[in-house]
């Protein structure tokens, strides 16, 4: 994490700060207690506020302290019951991590002030916290992101400290454990299986720094990383924008473009050497297709996949518009990962907060079909070429809050990148009457509302979306909060309003509706 997510702490008083949300926690922390928010005391137990000043030579020494305080407090037996210190092997793997980093910028820089029994202290604690960190991976599992953030750290410390306890052993052990987490967790057209921008590009972050480690360190096993390196960075460029930005995707934000785009370049990514002619990228695993031209600087990415296995949103058949540079329809980013009820986040995971339906005032539901997270085989969306449109077919059926079941939602979207129009077909199946809202949720703008149409504005694109006249219920939702909508998260902790068109009616289905979204320059 940057320095940024810390303002506030100050290690020589104890306060430490994280998002925001600063406490004062005295003379005697307890490392197991968590005073604030639900996610608080994961954050104090990792150190990242070890990223701070440590050139200041008393809050430094402080940072130590704080380390030998955890270890005096911590390193028992009862670490069985400790959630935050020790059964959390996310915590586990980012802590010992900081430490290291930490210590050894001191060490070399030679102000550590840590005598020789305070260092084999830490040692031998790291030395236990690996050995369980190893554990907790394989008792919790391969297929999450956290099973390769704590393989990276592992591999990190064994590749860096030649005495380390059966270091050779350890590391085939790691080596091992990396291979099954990136079977599981890779799909056969290079996306992370949780189906997020950010924590794909987390995963493959992970992936090319142990890459990276094991060819410094002369190991012959870096070759085996190479292949899914590449086709895991396809992915990545495919969704960089022309603003800097990302197609941000479930837990996403779109303002970590940059940082993603420069860490492309470091692993030789063709980023910037794609066609400037319109090109369609489709990754039929996770479901996700990719139109752009880049000398219009227009990108459509439609999201027709599964849910995901992790940082899902119910967002099936939504898509991100990108034209003549500017975003026009975005996804809402994640704003804080707040649980609670009514948070911003549950909100932003939604089908509401999303360019998709809602059936009888219910999003969708698939979170209820685990065994449909993961795509088994590649599946739609479907693409085809009709003369200069190319088209993009997506379904969704896994139904609509708890009763709305037999209601399926097609998607057709035809793209017209020569004249920057794109026209969206949504097909509802099912029988009965139903009330359908469709939601456009656009990027912050200035927009005025016609007669059968919306007007936007970002910087010099103009963009207009004309709705069909089935429609008997029109609003455009910005910052609301009852109903909820019109919202946009573009990093963490940042959270501003956003026009979203609401198109509401009740129709006996199957309905049939179009609205088509043109784009054009305004250089006036």
């Amino acid at each position: 994490m940057p320095a940024e997510h810390f303002v506030g702490t100050d290690v020589l008083r104890n306060r430490f700060s994280f998002y925001g949300e600063s406490i004062e926690l005295g003379d005697g922390i307890d490392w197991d207690r968590n005073p604030g928010s639900p996610h608080w005391g994961h954050d104090l137990n990792r150190f990242g506020f070890l990223v701070l000043d440590d050139q200041n030579p008393s809050q430094a020494r402080a940072m130590e302290g704080l380390i030998l305080d955890w270890i005096r407090k911590n390193d028992q037996p009862r670490y069985r019951y400790t959630p935050y210190a020790w059964q959390n092997l996310l915590n586990i793997a980012i802590r010992i991590e900081n430490w290291f980093r930490f210590l050894a910028a001191r060490s070399q820089s030679g102000t550590s002030e840590l005598d020789a029994e305070n260092w084999i202290q830490i040692k031998s604690s790291v030395f236990r916290q690996l050995i369980v960190l190893l554990r907790l991976i394989r008792k919790r599992g391969f297929e999450s992101n956290w099973a390769l953030i704590g393989l990276r750290s592992a591999l990190y410390l064994l590749f860096s400290i030649d005495s380390f306890p059966h270091r050779e052993k350890l590391i085939q052990i790691a080596w091992h454990d990396l291979r099954k987490a990136i079977e599981l967790q890779i799909l056969p057209d290079g996306v992370q299986q949780e189906l997020s921008p950010h924590y794909h590009w987390v995963a493959l972050e992970i992936i090319w720094s142990i890459s990276v480690m094991a060819k410094q360190s002369g190991r012959p096993e870096q070759d085996d990383l190479s292949a899914t390196i590449a086709s895991m960075a396809d992915f990545l460029n495919a969704l960089i924008l022309p603003d800097g930005g990302i197609v941000s995707l479930g837990d996403s934000d779109f303002d970590y473009g940059p940082r993603i785009r420069n860490f492309l370049s470091q692993i030789d990514s063709e980023n910037d050497t794609q066609p400037n002619t319109t090109s369609v990228k489709t990754y039929p695993y996770a479901g996700i297709a990719i139109v752009r031209d880049l000398k219009a600087g227009h990108v459509l990415a439609f999201d027709a996949g599964p849910l995901g296995t992790a940082h899902q949103h119910e967002d099936a058949l939504s898509f991100w518009l990108t034209a003549f540079g500017e975003p026009c329809l975005i996804d809402p980013g994640r704003y804080l990962y707040d649980y609670s009820a009514g948070s911003m986040y549950s909100f932003l995971c939604s089908s509401a907060a999303h360019s998709t339906i809602l059936v009888d005032d219910q999003g969708q539901n698939a979170k209820r079909h685990p065994d449909r997270w993961r795509r088994r085989a590649g599946g739609m969306p479907v693409v085809d070429r009709e003369s200069d449109l190319i088209r993009l077919v997506g379904r969704y059926s896994d139904g609509y809050g708890k009763k709305t079941a037999d209601v399926e939602h097609q998607r057709t979207i035809l793209c017209d990148m020569k004249n920057a129009a794109w026209t969206i077909v949504d097909r509802i199946e099912g029988t009965g009457l139903h009330s359908i809202e469709a939601r456009f949720q656009c990027a912050p703008c200035a927009w005025y509302r016609g007669d059968g149409f919306i007007s936007l504005l970002r910087g010099h694109t103009k963009f207009r979306i004309e709705y069909s006249s089935d429609w008997n219920d029109v609003t455009v939702l910005e910052g609301s909060r009852s109903p909820m909508g019109g919202w946009f998260s573009p990093g963490v902790n940042k959270l501003v309003p956003a026009p979203c068109l609401s198109l509401r009616g009740s129709f006996a289905l199957p309905f049939e509706t179009r609205t088509v979204i043109r784009a054009s320059r305004d250089l006036a």
